[in-house]
């Protein structure tokens, strides 16, 4: 039978848990913190893990406390999909998933609405007479089509206009498609946990939206 170490019985006698470093064994120097950017004390990862904020996608793990998806795989973080018609677990959130096939797809549309719609732009700052259809996007370059004879020129335009149109609707079936990943909600109160230094705030862009934690 594993024998704890007496500080460990008090602690829970108190109705207090130490801190993920300490039940690790490893523990931080005075000027080793959360937030130095560099991997110390418990932290699987350069400032996550251990005692400091779950670690994110990909990152270092050695378990899965580790982990802001709460799944370490061959020492990574892994996404942690929900399947369709399952519950939520107990202490999970919900966010979507930045890592699935629907991702790819937002990737590419932004990609080549950007690419379509910004060389548009160009042309229209350069000749704001005659281009000035091209600020819009997606409907600009059909709307330009009748100031151009050139078959070159009505050309570009015409696949200028399907660029957009295309990437357009690719970033909306990636973002109509996405997937749920599950994320383990972070337990305010161990923050308080004496020689536990507390988690930064953050923000985090997530694909086409932005999540907070505060």
């Amino acid at each position: 039978m594993r024998r704890l170490p007496l500080w460990t019985v008090l602690a829970a006698l108190a109705g207090t848990s130490p801190a993920r470093g300490e039940l690790t064994g490893a523990a931080r120097g005075a000027n080793e913190t959360c937030t130095d950017g560099v991997r110390n004390g418990p932290e699987a990862d350069i400032d996550c893990g251990g005692d400091c904020r779950a670690c994110g996608f990909a990152r270092t793990c050695t378990g899965a406390s580790d982990c802001e998806s709460g799944l370490c795989a061959s020492g990574r973080c892994e996404e942690r999909i929900l399947r369709r018609g399952a519950s939520v677990p107990t202490g999970y959130d919900l966010a979507r998933s930045r890592h699935d096939a629907a991702a790819s797809v937002r990737f590419a549309g932004a990609l080549f609405f950007g690419v379509a719609f910004g060389g548009a732009y160009v042309v229209a700052v350069a000749m704001p007479r005659r281009a000035s259809d091209l600020y819009v996007p997606i409907v600009g370059p059909w709307l330009a089509l009748d100031d151009y004879r050139n078959p070159l020129n009505k050309t570009l335009l015409a696949s200028d206009g399907a660029l957009q149109a295309g990437g357009a609707i690719l970033l909306l079936a990636g973002i109509l498609g996405a997937g749920r990943r599950l994320v383990r909600i972070e337990d305010e109160n161990a923050e308080m946990v004496v020689g536990r230094p507390r988690r930064p705030r953050w923000i985090a862009f997530d694909g086409t939206g932005v999540s907070g934690r505060f």
